[in-house]
């Protein structure tokens, strides 16, 4: 099992990602929240499961059923998955 980085875009990704949704739902906020780091987590365990970005080596899995995309890239030396970016698939961004 790989070890899991968030970079710091990442981080304040979802802290901007909790910040909009709390504006609703505080609650809505932390499962969305929770879901994201438990899928990050799995990618540690299952590296492959996202598919190659649209700018290699980034990978990018899209967390259902929300449209999420957490953006990341698998590092074999260090043994670990970086945690590159976490948006809703509807933003323009170039992953």
């Amino acid at each position: 099992m790989m070890r899991v980085r968030f970079s710091e875009l990442a981080l304040a990704d979802l802290e901007e990602l909790a910040a909009y949704i709390s504006q609703d739902s505080p609650v809505a906020a932390q499962r969305v929240i929770n879901r994201i780091e438990e899928l990050c987590e799995k990618l540690g365990a299952v590296p492959g499961m996202g598919r190659v970005s649209e700018l290699p080596p980034a990978r990018k899995f899209v967390v259902p059923p929300w449209r999420y995309k957490i953006i990341y890239e698998i590092d074999e030396a260090a043994q670990q998955v970086v945690i590159l970016r976490v948006y809703h698939g509807a933003r323009n961004m170039p992953y």
